[in-house]
């Protein structure tokens, strides 16, 4: 009768059991299909957002760029909305203004470019087709001359219709300003509000340190966008002069395609470089060509020694890997966008890495070792206890044998 109970009793439990599991196993299901969907949802927030956020990210970007000129005029008693339009307004006057003097030489270079581009693709057939014959029957290098030929054929079909979208392009990117301009302008005049409050929803022995981390973000992305506008001007100025006293074709074009490039670290002068080059070499200019490579390579080497130490890499204090590594996967992500953003990202990290992350692992790391260190402490009080205790038995014992012994 003990028994039978007994195997009933096992039965209750081991049933009970079955159904705990049964329901933490609904319940884990539950959670990974609620954790599926909000990656599902956040996923397609991005691919649909994507657009927005980068924008809302240039805009916070330009906004601490122009922060220490919105500063100074504050201090000057004048208000900060009217700081901020006032600094617009001078910017794009002096922006409009140049434009004006170029506009002209700009369209003039433009048109003779996309009349020009049939000479440069018979000037690129006739170049491959001498490599071609100078080649011979090597069936290898025949395959990589045609699959040249065909990749230049496939360039200037995308130049005649990048040149078609050209006013497309303009428009959007018109709009695309308006809306990183009034994005920068709400974070200068009413974010500010906000960071007291931002603030105080941190521990009061930790707020210090969030003013610290956020001043130094501010800092950095600022000084990072100044530096930035200042080597894109002063590159592209140094190229498009460069062209025009050798007398290669199109320099203003040239200078404006170094000037922009240069908004990609490291690699932009490669490409605006190879560009001039191949525009001078496929106008029939040999000599010229080789003085424009020598041209940017002396260029690249007073901004990699003047430019970049002391105006951009002192403002983000970056190590040049991260910022190599850092741009490649912007390139590879957004492109263009993505490899221009990549430097301020990776400034943004490396301040919370090294400000936040890393003394939160070390004073882990250390608190980890002080318990270690207490339990070891502990360890030896009680064997050194127990030493003393079996010595204190120990003597008596030894003092009976000696009596006994005398």
């Amino acid at each position: 009768m003990d028994r039978h109970s007994a195997v009933s009793h096992d039965e209750q439990r081991h049933s009970s059991h079955n159904t705990s599991t049964v329901a933490i196993s609904t319940r884990t299901l539950w959670t990974i299909a609620g954790i599926a969907l909000l990656l599902t949802a956040l996923s397609l927030l991005l691919l649909k957002g994507i657009h927005v956020l980068l924008l809302l990210y240039i805009g916070i970007v330009v906004a601490e760029g122009i922060r220490p000129v919105i500063d100074w005029l504050q201090a000057r008693h004048i208000p900060r909305p009217l700081a901020v339009l006032t600094t617009y307004l001078v910017t794009v006057g002096t922006v409009f203004g140049v434009g004006w003097l170029l506009l002209q030489p700009l369209i003039n270079q433009l048109v003779g470019l996309a009349n020009r581009l049939p000479q440069f693709a018979a000037q690129a057939q006739q170049l491959l087709e001498q490599a071609q014959n100078r080649v011979g029957q090597s069936q290898l290098l025949q395959q990589a001359t045609n699959a040249a030929q065909g990749s230049f054929g496939n360039a200037a079909q995308n130049v005649v219709s990048t040149i078609v979208q050209i006013p497309f392009a303009l428009s959007q990117l018109l709009i695309d300003i308006v809306v990183i301009l009034v994005i920068a302008f709400f974070w200068l005049t009413g974010v500010e509000n906000l960071r007291p409050f931002f603030i105080s929803l941190f521990p009061a022995r930790h707020q210090g340190r969030v003013q610290d981390i956020l001043n130094e973000i501010e800092h950095r992305t600022g000084g990072y966008l100044r530096g930035v506008a200042i080597d894109a001007i002063v590159v592209g100025i140094l190229s498009g002069l460069a062209v025009w006293l050798i007398g290669a074709p199109f320099p203003l074009i040239l200078g404006m395609i170094a000037a922009i490039t240069e908004l990609i670290p490291y690699f932009g002068p490669w490409i605006s470089g190879g560009i001039a080059v191949i525009v001078t070499l496929l106008s029939g200019q040999v000599i010229p060509a080789l003085l424009v490579a020598a041209a940017y390579i002396v260029i690249q080497q007073v901004e990699g020694h003047a430019l970049i130490p002391y105006i951009m890499m002192r403002a983000v204090e970056v190590n040049p890997l991260t910022v190599v590594i850092a741009t490649l996967l912007g390139l590879s992500l957004l492109g263009i966008v993505g490899g221009i953003l990549a430097v301020p990202t990776a400034s943004i990290i490396h301040v919370l890495v090294v400000r936040l992350t890393a003394p939160m692992i070390q004073a882990h790391a250390k608190e980890a070792g002080e318990l270690t260190d207490d339990h070891h402490g502990d360890n030896g009080r009680e064997q050194h206890g127990d030493r003393a205790h079996a010595d204190a038995e120990q003597q008596p014992a030894e003092a009976e044998v000696r009596h006994e012994a005398h």
